[in-house]
């Protein structure tokens, strides 16, 4: 554990200590591709990429990703190597956007003789647009031989602004936590979901969601469900500042637990705020807040939820963003969902035209049960990358990355679900990038 602290002192050290060294960075000297995608033709409407990565690896804990581990006492440090790959295409139309990608995570360690896929996921997704009016819908897949544990939010794509929309790429999947494996639990995964906006007037706008999944474990059959859709009404004061109200309704159903089923209803009445600070208009920080009240079997409690968001642009090629958020999740596998506060943080950049850095730092501090609080949990992970690009299509790389969670020893956990865990390494390999149509 006192390495572990270590190491994470000095993912941090470099996260504050790099951006020092970027001010005098200029844009023009930035490799692109890699680094920010190539320049595209102006008459294209469609592209599509190809990624992928193969790696050399050292981890103080090897036996996580092969096998169940019910001691954190019982592990093996060692050599591996692995590849990533995947896909995207996506095109754009006056009216219509269509997005579609799909990736895959594979490891071979030579001790055991054992090649596993960490998993597959694909996803699609189309939106229609017009000036006034927005409609997304999409759709996913997954299947996994590991159950994850990473309940962080995500500092790279929180939006830095009030609309979210901003952020958003139609078909775009989320990364595969493949650093934060648990145990061996094979599982499906299948979701979609829908939202709808319309602008009202010059200051208020209609927005209505939905949305759906479903994860079945392998082993023992079992299915989690959950739903939600609601309807919000957001009014803008100022450039600044804008007010919500809205309606949330969702339901989990957890097979086998004391309180299977699992109801939010929601009277989101809330303040959003954004604003440059600073004469250069380089600092944001925005927040949102509200109140939601949660209902399992006949017990109903109230609690204060929100999300803030830091951003700061160092220089030309250098950014810095740090995000939380408090509020209810839900781990699939387990029988109740939890409250937690979480934060996470960013810090990337250029030390030259063909090399980058990347730190990130995430930490949930939360409480299983939403109607009596008293099973605390805590989880956290950090990761430090270098990268240096040989041209626009391919890079090699060095990255680090550590990860912990501790239960309370009196929460009753899934079987075979360890109570504590922690874990370190290091790896290196090339990367490649392929635009086949841009």
């Amino acid at each position: 554990m006192t390495a572990l602290k270590f190491s994470l002192s000095v993912v941090l050290g470099m996260a504050l200590a790099a951006p020092a060294s970027a001010q005098v960075e200029h844009s023009d000297r930035k490799m692109h591709g890699l680094f920010g995608g190539s320049s595209r033709d102006p008459e294209s409407r469609q592209s599509l990429d190809l990624s992928l990565s193969a790696y050399g690896a050292y981890d103080d804990d090897i036996l996580a990703d092969q096998r169940l581990t019910l001691d954190p006492r019982d592990r093996l440090s060692g050599l591996f190597t692995g590849m990533d790959g995947g896909m995207s295409y996506g095109r754009g139309g006056r009216n219509i956007d269509f997005g579609l990608s799909a990736g895959a995570n594979a490891r071979y360690f030579a001790d055991s003789h054992q090649f596993i896929f960490l998993g597959e996921q694909a996803g699609a997704g189309v939106t229609f647009h017009r000036q006034k009016t927005r409609l997304t819908m999409s759709g996913s897949g997954s299947y996994s031989p590991y159950f994850s544990l990473a309940p962080f939010p995500n500092a790279a794509t929180a939006a830095s602004g009030l609309d979210p929309q901003d952020v958003t790429v139609v078909g775009e999947l989320a990364p595969r936590p493949i650093d934060t494996i648990v145990q061996r639990r094979a599982a499906y995964g299948v979701g979609g979901g829908a939202s709808f906006s319309q602008t009202l007037s010059a200051k208020s706008t209609f927005t209505a969601t939905y949305s759906t999944q479903q994860t079945r474990f392998v082993e023992d059959d079992t299915k989690y469900n959950s739903q939600s859709g609601g309807a919000t009404v957001g009014y803008r004061v100022s450039r600044d500042l804008a007010l919500h109200l809205g309606y949330l309704y969702g339901e989990n159903h957890f097979p086998g637990g004391l309180a299977p089923k699992f109801v939010t209803q929601t009277i989101d009445a809330g303040v959003d705020y954004s604003k440059a600070l600073g004469l250069t208009r380089r600092t944001t920080f925005g927040f949102g807040v509200g109140t939601s009240a949660y209902q399992q079997n006949d017990s109903r409690t109230f609690h204060v939820v929100g999300d803030a968001s830091l951003n700061h642009q160092m220089g030309r090629t250098w950014s810095a963003r740090a995000v939380y958020h408090r509020g209810v999740g839900f781990l699939q596998g387990f029988n109740t969902p939890y409250f937690a506060d979480s934060i996470s943080a960013l810090v990337g950049g250029t030390l030259s035209r063909r090399l980058d850095f990347r730190s990130e730092f995430a930490y949930t501090n939360g409480e299983l049960g939403i109607a009596v609080r008293s099973n605390p949990f805590d989880v956290y992970t950090a990761s430090a990358r270098l990268r240096y690009a040989f041209s626009e299509m391919m890079a090699v790389y060095a990255e680090y990355a550590a990860y912990r969670y501790g239960f309370d020893s009196t929460i009753v956990l899934p079987a075979g679900f360890p109570r504590e865990t922690y874990r370190e390494g290091i790896r290196g390999g090339i990367t490649l990038w392929l635009p086949l149509v841009r």
